[in-house]
């Protein structure tokens, strides 16, 4: 995972989950994509309130934020915490890391494309 800055005030960083580019036989093409909504919360600014916290599976507007992209090309979102939709109950919540997640998207989704 790419080094990055913390956020301001009350932003938070997200790891959005991605859409895959196949399910199961059928191609998704890059204009039926919608940008993602979901993702965890990778970091949160000082002034984000005890609501959220950092392995939160959050809801966001799917066109709200900066998305930051990394030169491992890894996308992440900024976000001001006011455009939160909702957050996953803790326990339904597996927390893994980008290659796991990416694993069982492919697995379940068919073989990824980078955008």
């Amino acid at each position: 995972m790419p080094t990055f800055p913390l956020p301001l005030g009350n932003d938070v960083i997200i790891h959005p989950f991605e859409f895959p580019a196949k399910i199961g036989s059928i191609y998704v093409p890059e204009t039926a994509k919608k940008r993602v909504n979901q993702g965890i919360i990778i970091a949160k600014g000082p002034l984000v309130s005890d609501d959220v916290d950092t392995a939160d599976h959050v809801f966001f507007n799917g066109y709200t934020g900066d998305k930051l992209v990394f030169e491992d090309s890894s996308e992440f979102y900024v976000i001001p915490e006011s455009h939160l939709i909702c957050k996953v109950k803790q326990s339904n919540v597996m927390i893994m890391d980008t290659e796991t997640i990416k694993r069982i998207i492919s697995e379940r989704f068919g073989e990824l494309r980078s955008r």
